[in-house]
């Protein structure tokens, strides 16, 4: 919770508003989700801009605009650059909720599987203590500090994803949200025009991440992908690594995809030599590593082998448009994978859809 007063302070914006304003509720970019206590982010976009709804957001509710310019009869903080102003906004609520509380914050990068291993982790420690994490994609500049202020004083866990599509974005998001456990997948090539060298520059970028975890923080890397693993040089903290390859902290072995397309596998903790038999719901093989991320990052943070791996492998596609398969009543299976890929994911799709199909069904 802010004042009118501390969020003009903390962003160093010209407050034209009553300085005792509380915002109470959630940061929202769309003025239809504004409710009472919201505070309304007036974004410029490519095809709208956001002060012309600044007077919707506070009709439905939003204590407080945070504008660019000048809104004459709307309380608001004028800053230069909005999405500048939410960072540092969410950087200033997450060092408060630090100081008063048990909080750890974990990040997730990589070319491909972000979104899925960051579902698959919120639902693990929900069950251990109050999480926040998104639904869909918010990891960006303007989605990470909007997920960073939805939590509250009773979050014991966020978990963050963090994309990146040109250097130092990862050095950005994690000046705003230090890791406790910072997780990398793999390094593909998303966003190349982005890094302008190649995959070498990708990998650059996405150790950022690494580099972003707090003193006594843990890195978790994916040791089947030798970019990856090669991060671990640039950890100060302890690394956990995950993969089918021999020698890593936790390991996958016996994998197996079932007619439906789903991975089954075990994986074996090598610290304890604890070992459980994975069998995801979710389709598609390359769910194998998410799900090994995912029992790592947990782990990190004092999770059991066993309870991780139970609701695991309970859990559901939450995040829209990514292998969510349907099942018509006519015989079609309809795998809706839509959401904005890259060649490392629809790689992984089309190999997908290969499994289901088999021989037998046209595709």
């Amino acid at each position: 919770m802010f004042s009118a007063e501390q969020i003009a302070s903390i962003t160093g914006g010209r407050l034209d508003a009553d300085p005792q304003i509380l915002v109470a509720g959630e940061a929202v970019l769309d003025s239809r989700a504004a409710v009472p206590g919201s505070l309304f982010i007036a974004v410029v976009g490519e095809n709208s801009d956001g002060h012309d709804y600044a007077q919707a957001a506070v009709s439905n509710g939003a204590a407080l605009v945070l504008a660019s310019k000048p809104l004459p009869g709307i309380p608001s903080v004028v800053v230069d650059d909005v999405q500048l102003a939410l960072g540092q906004l969410a950087k200033a609520h997450l060092a408060e909720l630090r100081k008063a509380g048990d909080l750890r914050v974990v990040g997730i990068t990589g070319s491909a599987g972000k979104t899925t291993t960051k579902d698959l982790i919120g639902t693990v420690l929900s069950s251990v203590g109050e999480t926040v994490f998104p639904a869909g994609s918010f990891n960006n500049e303007l989605g990470l500090p909007l997920t960073v202020l939805k939590a509250t004083a009773d979050t014991r866990y966020l978990v963050l994803e963090m994309g990146a599509s040109a250097p130092g974005d990862l050095t950005y998001l994690t000046s705003i949200a230090p890791l406790d456990v910072a997780v990398v997948l793999i390094v593909g090539a998303a966003h190349l025009g982005g890094f302008g060298g190649g995959i070498e520059d990708v990998a650059r970028a996405k150790a950022e991440l690494v580099q972003g975890v707090l003193e006594g923080g843990k890195v978790v890397l994916n040791a089947d992908d030798l970019r990856v693993l090669a991060m671990r040089e640039q950890a100060a903290g302890e690394v956990l690594t995950f993969g089918a390859v021999r020698n890593t902290t936790f390991q996958a072995t016996n994998t197996e995809i079932d007619p439906l397309g789903r991975v089954h596998f075990d994986v074996t903790d090598a610290r304890t030599g604890a070992s459980e038999r994975v069998q995801l719901g979710l389709v598609g093989e390359h769910h194998m590593t998410n799900a090994l991320a995912a029992i790592t990052a947990v782990a990190a943070l004092g999770v059991p082998l066993a309870d991780a791996v139970s609701h695991i492998n309970n859990a559901k596609a939450l995040s829209p448009h990514r292998m969510d398969v349907t099942e018509r009543e006519d015989g079609v299976t309809i795998i809706d994978d839509s959401y904005n890929a890259n060649p490392d994911s629809m790689r992984a799709a089309l190999k997908s859809l290969a499994v289901v199909a088999g021989r037998k069904r046209r595709t």
